[in-house]
């Protein structure tokens, strides 16, 4: 994908993973990128009360060359040390303020109790993204570098499981 072939159609998710250059562009202008990444550019840059032309010419010289596609290992990286770490870091932040909240108010007992098993469940999830699926997917694609592939080699229902997870 070029710019030639970016529009106010192009979903703005597709245009930020294709081109992490336009990350920073999105973010200054506030445009939601990633949480809402399937809406179409002109869409959300509409919500966040951008021009859409304005951000598409922005976004020209950041897509104009086609990036290289990102192996395994540099997806799995880019999880592990951006993605992984930083939600880590987030339910510390947010388990050190429920801690240091004196309330005994009902609702902020349930908060910590609704916050205590999600960021488990999220836990959960990454930890086994990290011990099963990543090494699997990067031995499957060294594999497939190679030229063969082992019987059985397929990582499509762990993919599966952790796709309705995401959703």
């Amino acid at each position: 994908m070029n710019d030639t072939r970016i529009n106010g159609d192009t979903p703005i998710g597709t245009i930020a993973r294709r081109f992490p250059a336009t990350i920073d562009l999105f973010e200054s202008f506030e445009v939601d990128y990633a949480c809402k990444g399937g809406r179409a550019l002109a869409e959300a840059c509409d919500a966040a009360g951008i021009d859409s032309a304005a951000v598409m010419h922005a976004i020209q010289p950041l897509t104009a060359a086609e990036p290289a596609e990102p192996t395994i290992a540099d997806l799995v990286h880019t999880i592990l040390f951006e993605q992984h770490a930083h939600e880590r870091a987030v339910m510390g932040d947010l388990a050190d303020l429920l801690r240091r909240c004196d309330s005994d108010a009902p609702e902020i007992a349930r908060i910590r109790r609704l916050f205590t098993a999600l960021s488990t469940l999220i836990q959960d999830h990454m930890s086994r993204e990290e011990r099963d699926l990543f090494p699997a997917a990067e031995q499957l694609e060294n594999a497939f570098g190679g030229g063969e592939l082992p019987l059985r080699s397929s990582l499509a229902s762990r993919h599966c499981v952790e796709f309705v997870e995401h959703e």
